[in-house]
């Protein structure tokens, strides 16, 4: 069981992948991935939860396939 947080999202405001050596922005509209991952639990062994915006780019192609579900279907 993975205590992983994830949602897919669709962006109200330009902001940055926080993938590793990614320097792409996602733009407004964009949709990507919102991932957290609470404290104590590997990889993240810090005291404070990890949260990060990941773009399209950088997505699995699982992640990429849920993406692109959920749009056919009119989820948000």
């Amino acid at each position: 069981m993975s205590l992983e947080l994830r949602t897919y999202r669709t962006a109200r405001k330009a902001k940055r992948c926080d993938m590793h050596g990614c320097y792409r922005t996602i733009q407004r509209g964009d949709r990507y991935l919102r991932t957290s991952l609470p404290p104590q639990v590997d990889p993240n062994s810090s005291d404070h939860w990890w949260s990060l915006n990941v773009c399209a780019g950088c997505m699995s192609p699982e992640d990429r396939e849920r993406t692109q579900r959920r749009d056919e279907i009119g989820g948000a």
